[in-house]
């Protein structure tokens, strides 16, 4: 370059200084947003666990912190029943399989649980197939078993696939545990419960099991949300809010040790999550926060 260029100071730099400023404000840019969005999502959680904890389908915010910070100690495991080799089938997510249920399987099976897989391979959504699959995999699991009661874990829309396969087959299932499954997305609903007891027969997504059932959820879930997963309460169905994105919510030893501890309720010796903090469980239903 010629001297005097403007893009050359009297020591041949102003070209090399241009993009360093260019990317220190690049950098500077990226910092402000990236932070400014952090804030933005924490404080939009924030106010979410806020709401969560006013909805009369869950334990007081009190509760609810006292429950998460019990099944956060891992020392907490001693303290509950170990599973003596009863059955779990654990089901997966949309668009996941048997390898992403890995770790929460794990856990379960540590703890002494004979965990085996649903047996339809990667979910794909509402799928006949997969239907069919499923309930031959109970069949085999309760069989094999001696006639012993198989319990469920399903995550997300596996979720879906537990509640169903324990409405059409009470005499078999023990419990239900699930992880932010959908519970008001009524049309896919309705098509996954037409797979199950036909469509002419088939019951209502809404209504509740016959079983003991334990839905988790999160008030930091960003696929199903938590007004989505909240189940209607009565004698046999309670709410549990968890930690956790939808994505890592299998991987969360927290999580499965809240699993742990509901698979270990007996029928006959049932008793709520909220019963620990000496609170009676929610009897009202899923309206919005009404609670002051």
């Amino acid at each position: 370059m010629a001297a005097g260029s403007p893009w050359r100071s009297d020591n041949g730099k102003r070209l090399g200084s241009t993009k360093r400023y260019a990317a220190l404000f690049l950098a500077a840019a990226a910092t402000i947003g990236g932070t400014v969005s952090v804030d933005m999502l924490v404080k939009h959680q924030e106010k979410e666990a806020r709401q969560l904890a006013l909805s009369p389908a869950t334990p007081s915010a009190a509760c609810i912190e006292t429950l998460r910070a019990r099944f956060e100690t891992a020392a907490v495991l001693s303290e509950i029943p170990r599973g003596e080799g009863a059955p779990v089938i654990v089901i997966p997510g949309f668009m996941t399989g048997k390898t992403y249920m890995t770790a929460l399987s794990a856990r379960l099976k540590t703890h002494g649980y004979t965990v085996h897989n649903w047996g339809g391979g990667f979910n794909t959504g509402v799928s006949e197939k997969q239907v069919a699959a499923l309930e031959e995999t109970l069949q085999k699991v309760f069989e094999e078993s001696g006639g012993q009661k198989v319990s469920l874990v399903g995550y997300s829309l596996g979720g879906a696939y537990a509640r169903e396969l324990a409405r059409k087959h009470p005499e078999k299932i023990k419990n239900v545990v699930t992880i932010s499954a959908p519970a008001q997305d009524i049309a896919r609903l309705r098509q996954l419960s037409g797979l199950f007891h036909g469509t002419e027969n088939a019951p209502s997504p809404e209504e509740n099991l016959a079983v003991p059932l334990s839905a988790l959820v999160s008030a930091s879930d960003m696929a199903v949300g938590w007004r989505d997963a909240l189940r209607e309460t009565d004698g046999l169905t309670e709410n549990i809010v968890i930690r956790g994105s939808h994505i890592t919510q299998p991987f969360r030893a927290d999580v499965a040790r809240t699993v742990l501890d509901r698979l270990a309720q007996t029928p006959e010796n049932r008793q709520p999550a909220a019963a620990f903090c000496a609170e009676k469980p929610p009897r009202v239903g899923t309206a919005p926060p009404v609670r002051p």
